[in-house]
Order: C-alpha cells, then structure tokens, then sequence
C-alpha cells in the first residue's frame, strides 16, 4: 500500500474501535499547539506544582511519522490493560505508585500489603525509597489494533494531560462531558 493507503486503513481500524468518536490526523499546526500546550503543563508540573511531571507518551506520539488524535466516550477503548499509564517514579526507574484499572488493584492489595491507595486507582508502594526527586510520568502505551497492517511499524499511544485534551477537543469541536482523547502513532514502512 502507498503512503495515503496506509493512512486511510489506520483511520478506518481507529474509526471501528467501540466508542471513538472521531479520528483526526494532526497537521504541523496541531503538533505545535500539542507540544506547546504539554510544555506549559510540564512547566506547571504535577500536583498543584508540587513535583515535576513528564508526558513521555506525547512526546514518542508526535515523534512517529503519522500523528492522529482519537476522541473518545465514556471509558478507555483501545487494547492495552492500563499498565503504564500514570506513574509516580524516579530518575532511577523505580515505581513509586501508580494507576492501576479495576483488575490489578485486588491483586496489588494481596501481594503488596504495605501499599497504599491514594484515591480508588492510585496506589503508593510504602516500601520502595526514592532514588532522587520523584516525578509523575505519563509513559507511551504500545498499541497492537494495528499490528495486522503490515506496513505499519512503531505503533505507540500517548494520553494527553487534561489541559491539553480540554483544547483540543476544543479545537476540534468535541466539550461535551464524558469525552476524552487519545493519540496514536506509527512510522510506514516503505517495503
């Protein structure tokens, strides 16, 4: 398939996903206004500015050769079980707390006793001692929807933060509550 045919089956498969709304793909001047709403987010960091925060999910999106922006409804809609979302860690690696989904968070509670729910899906590990200055980190999410397209190569998914999904769902004409966006990316292979 050419360049254009590869983009079009990607926004078909994103367009067939349960609960996305709309498909855009991002041009140069929605890129600019992506990065630059994410660094004012990451200047004014996380936790009412109380700790530095990375968006590293954005960051790997808008390096891949196709960009596009999904808004959804309701609930997370793509494949991943939500590992790796939202993180609280440090410049080691090491996982100070983290989101977990509904189906993790039993299991956290019996196999790690001394952790600690912050809110109903953020837990805190009491036994795990940072390794210089912790900061919240919103990792790409492999996306494997698009696995069976052959030309696709890279597939990765970020979440914006909520200063830059509120303007861009904005932007695109989607504030009607209950609705958020995802971005996914890929390279195409020239084989």
């Amino acid at each position: 398939m050419d360049h254009g045919s590869v983009v079009a089956a990607v926004e078909e498969r994103m367009r067939s996903v349960p609960g996305v709304l709309a498909v855009r793909i991002l041009d140069s001047e929605l890129k600019a206004q992506i990065r630059h709403f994410e660094a004012v987010a990451e200047r004014n960091g996380a936790a009412g500015g109380l700790m530095k925060y990375v968006n590293r999910g954005v960051q790997a999106v808008l390096g891949r050769d196709v960009c596009m922006v999904l808004v959804c409804k309701d609930r997370l809609v793509l494949d991943n079980d939500l590992r790796g979302i939202v993180y609280m860690t440090d410049p080691s690696g090491q996982i100070l707390g983290e989101y977990l989904g509904p189906e993790r968070r039993e299991q956290v509670r019996k196999e790690n006793p001394d952790a600690f729910f912050m809110s109903e899906d953020f837990v805190m590990y009491a036994d795990r001692v940072p390794q210089g200055e912790p900061f919240f980190l919103l990792d790409e999410m492999p996306i494997h929807d698009l696995d069976d397209i052959e030309e696709v190569r890279n597939a990765t998914s970020g979440s914006m933060t909520t200063l830059t999904d509120g303007a861009v769902r904005e932007m695109l004409g989607f504030n009607a509550p209950r609705t958020w966006t995802r971005m996914v990316g890929f390279d195409i292979s020239s084989s």
